[in-house]
């Protein structure tokens, strides 16, 4: 059986930085408790990857820079990273810095609708430094996780999962964010349209697999038509459009940071047909993929 150091250790020996490594769920549902609790230590720069579920990151020790779906943020001692399924990132360490982490990844099911709800209501992922975590139980917390997966005593699976929803809880509690927020039209959908709510947080979590408007109305109880009608009221755009549009700027944000085949690309993005995709994309863009890629190259090398 696969353990948590045959998933995370020497993944930078094995993974062309070019290429976005990705984890399968089926590793994870082999596993127990449906969760890893990993502690590794990495001394050179992780490739960018995606996973098919949710991951908590604590740094223990360390300096680099985390890039989560294009973005920049510093990590250091004491920061914690909490990533979606709809996230990719990469941490890009100094020459001859080392980084200690310690985390957890689980799947989607460990977390209740309401919590997901609570901590998803304005963001779709946390990159906390540690003077937002002062005086938190979060690292002893996850540190008794990382003791619980290890010894597997009677019971452990009870204590990993309650440990976690804590852990996730204390983070809904924080008052002020170092994290982007999540789209505008969902801030004003606050206290309105609480279906539209969490079929937008279905959305961004899911966007990337072959959803359907039906799928994501029948996650809220409504039918087809009512809800196209009420996510049009409430956004003032279709779903379809809204869908096309998240998965387009997935796709931008990896042409701009990886070398990734653009054939690659547009599948991890969501889309199956080159042709749309790439006619879609200039529209949006007002250049092709390449070209788009090329543009970013030229304005980093100036």
């Amino acid at each position: 059986m696969s353990t948590a150091k045959d998933l995370f250790s020497n993944i930078a020996s094995e993974i062309p930085e070019s290429e976005l490594y990705r984890y399968s769920i089926h590793q994870l549902a082999t596993l127990p408790f449906s969760c890893v609790a990993y502690q590794v230590t990495l001394d050179q720069t992780y490739p960018y990857h995606w996973l098919d579920f949710f991951e908590l990151g604590l740094v223990l020790s360390g300096r680099c820079i985390h890039m989560i779906n294009g973005n920049r943020f510093p990590l250091s001692p004491g920061s914690l990273f909490l990533l979606s399924p709809s996230d990719f990132h990469s941490m890009i360490l100094p020459p001859g810095q080392q980084l200690k982490l310690a985390g957890v990844v689980f799947m989607e099911s460990l977390i209740n609708e309401d919590l997901k709800q609570m901590l998803f209501q304005n963001r779709y992922y946390f990159n906390l430094d540690s003077s937002r975590l002062a005086g938190s139980p979060i690292q002893q917390l996850l540190f008794e996780i990382l003791q619980e997966f290890q010894q597997k005593k009677p019971g452990s699976q009870h204590i990993i999962a309650a440990c976690l929803q804590m852990i996730l809880v204390h983070l809904t509690r924080l008052d002020s964010y170092e994290f982007p927020t999540a789209t505008e039209q969902l801030e004003r959908l606050e206290n309105q349209f609480e279906s539209i709510q969490r079929a937008l947080l279905f959305i961004h979590h899911h966007f990337r697999q072959s959803i359907t408007l039906t799928d994501v109305a029948s996650q809220v109880f409504l039918s087809p038509n009512y809800f196209s009608e009420r996510f049009h009221t409430a956004l003032g755009i279709s779903f379809q459009q809204y869908l096309q549009n998240l998965r387009l700027k997935f796709a931008e944000a990896l042409l701009s940071v990886t070398s990734l085949p653009v054939s690659e690309i547009l599948f991890a993005a969501g889309f199956n047909d080159p042709s749309h995709f790439g006619r879609l994309f200039r529209q949006t863009f007002h250049l092709s993929p390449r070209e788009y890629r090329k543009s970013k190259q030229e304005r980093i090398e100036k």
